[in-house]
């Protein structure tokens, strides 16, 4: 992609986006899937601006749906509601990475509630430019339950509550009242006719406790239901964390932090969030920088028990971090990214001042890989990393090569990537590693097996 404007890899993505989301579509309709597109599908396919949002007859057959119609790859399913999973698809469509996210839900819950109930939605949706939508009066209370439910009323929202309401008044007046209390109803209903929504964004935290206070009198039942089935779903969260750590090895110069850079941006779409780590965690307190290290083996070594205290201290490290914060984060879907790792003291101890016994370091290295990370080498000749670093002689860079390949020959899920390379070839074969494990997971996790 070296030499092509960003303006044109964007539309190029968009475009593919697009594709990607009719395809989706057409797949459940081939496959007698009744799904409805919640809202924003008036851009469809061409703007698709943020999740897609939908009621599915099943949301768990759409992997199966997905795989056998060869759309696209699943590499995450996320269920943050009971019921409710968001699945990220990913394809290559001319060299250009393109994710698609996929909200579908049984039914529209939040906040402890269950406010639509699946089957409703989709018995009165109706065919729009070929896509599955629902009916007015469906999307009104949607919206509006989102809107008051997150405290935010934007002006794009607040217009098409407007148009919708006005195309069928009473049934959205009946939602609102259902929704609301005599005062809060009419209150709302009266935003929705003068289009002047001041009083009601003044008053959304008290609208919200309203809100949620009346429907759950109403209905206890699905409120007991929902909390039952958001226990076993965050039980299944934390057993089974949709994040992943990859650890990223490597000479002095051969380009790790580039190539995690590159990495990190490429994958933020399959995951929530990013976090990155130099060496060792450091105990939850965060990503701390290496500097600029000009003699990495100046130092004298410390003494053989100072050694092995250090070693012990760093085991400490990455097991308390492990499970005060890294673990945290791989269950909220984080990826983690390591340059360097502890087994760096086993490549070169003299970098770490490192004086005790091999065994040891050995031994802890081992138990120090948490999580089943993915493992990076990072390898290029010495004429390569020596016109980018030459902080570390030539026969030092032989040596440690072998090393790395040799730890990498040992460490389960470790990959040798040729980083002789532009850094965008690198990045996107380490990507692709990465991503090929992720939907290796995901299939695995979801019972689907080999491809078909």
């Amino acid at each position: 992609m070296t030499g092509i404007p960003l303006i044109e890899i964007g539309s190029g993505v968009m475009a593919a986006k697009a594709r990607l989301l009719s395809e989706v579509l057409s797949a459940f309709e081939q496959h007698g899937h009744i799904y409805c597109l919640m809202h924003g599908y008036t851009g469809y396919p061409d703007r698709i601006l943020s999740d897609v949002d939908l009621i599915s007859s099943n949301p768990r057959y759409i992997p199966e749906i997905l795989r056998a119609s060869r759309v696209a790859n699943v590499v995450q399913a996320l269920e943050h509601e009971d019921g409710a999973l968001f699945y990220v698809l990913h394809k290559e469509e001319s060299g250009l990475p393109v994710f698609l996210h996929l909200d579908a839900s049984g039914d529209f819950r939040g906040a402890g509630r269950i406010f639509l109930a699946g089957a409703e939605v989709l018995r009165s949706s109706r065919v729009w430019n070929s896509m599955r939508i629902p009916a007015p009066e469906v999307e009104f209370g949607y919206l509006l339950v989102k809107g008051v439910g997150k405290n935010t009323l934007k002006d794009s929202l607040t217009l098409r509550l407007a148009g919708i309401y006005r195309e069928t008044p009473e049934l959205c007046e009946r939602r609102v009242r259902a929704l609301f209390p005599g005062s809060d109803a009419a209150l709302i209903i009266e935003a929705c006719r003068s289009g002047h929504w001041a009083q009601v964004r003044s008053d959304l935290a008290r609208l919200r406790r309203s809100m949620l206070r009346r429907w759950g009198r109403a209905r206890p039942g699905n409120v007991i239901a929902y909390w039952a089935g958001d226990v076993k779903r965050r039980l299944r969260r934390a057993l089974h964390p949709t994040g992943m750590t990859v650890v990223v090895l490597g000479p002095d110069g051969v380009g790790k932090t580039s190539v995690i850079g590159e990495v990190g941006r490429a994958l933020a779409p399959a995951f929530r969030a990013t976090r990155q780590y130099h060496l060792r965690p450091r105990f939850g307190r965060g990503p701390a920088g290496s500097g600029v290290v000009t003699d990495p083996q100046g130092n004298p070594p410390r003494g053989r028990l100072l050694s092995c205290a250090k070693a012990a201290l760093w085991m400490a490290d990455y097991y308390i971090s492990y499970l005060i914060d890294i673990l945290p984060r791989l269950i909220r879907s984080t990826l983690v990214l390591f340059d360097r790792h502890y087994c760096d003291i086993l490549v070169d101890p003299r970098r770490y001042r490192y004086a005790g016994p091999r065994w040891l370091a050995a031994m802890l290295s081992r138990w120090a890989f948490l999580g089943d990370p993915i493992v990076i080498c990072l390898d290029a000749p010495e004429d390569v990393i020596l016109e980018r670093k030459r902080e570390v002689p030539r026969e030092e860079i032989t040596r440690q090569r072998e090393a790395y390949r040799h730890l990498a020959e040992r460490l389960p899920r470790s990959h040798v990537v040729d980083a002789a390379r532009p850094l965008a070839d690198v990045a996107a074969d380490v990507t692709r590693i990465v991503l090929d494990a992720l939907t290796a997971r995901t299939a695995a996790r979801l019972g689907l097996g080999s491809d078909p």
